[in-house]
């Protein structure tokens, strides 16, 4: 179950071809059976690796071509806190966020 207390329904299925082994999905995230997003990394570049599940079949789309930003959190004396950051084209830095 999920936090929610929704049933979870895992479904095994491919991701999107890729042009190399070394290309990696990090994450995925769906708000539906029909729309699920994964993100990672070509390996051999800095740039960002997408694709989209619509129900049927994952297919690589067109990453953002915005710096992109990453938001999580972590766990602090007194919390979680939301973790923010961004990406300049060199390395990641810490934005503010609210509960900071």
């Amino acid at each position: 179950m999920s936090p929610a207390g929704d049933a979870t329904v895992v479904r095994d299925t491919e991701l999107p071809a890729t042009t190399s082994m070394d290309d990696i999905f990090s994450s995925v995230a769906a708000s539906s059976a029909s729309n699920a997003w994964a993100v990672g990394g070509y390996d051999d570049s800095q740039l960002t690796l997408t694709g989209h599940w619509n129900g049927t079949s994952w297919k690589l789309v067109p990453s953002p071509k915005s710096p992109p930003w990453a938001v999580g959190d972590y766990i602090a004396p007194n919390g979680d806190l939301t973790l923010t950051e961004r990406w300049n084209g060199t390395k990641w830095h810490v934005v503010p966020s609210p509960s900071k």
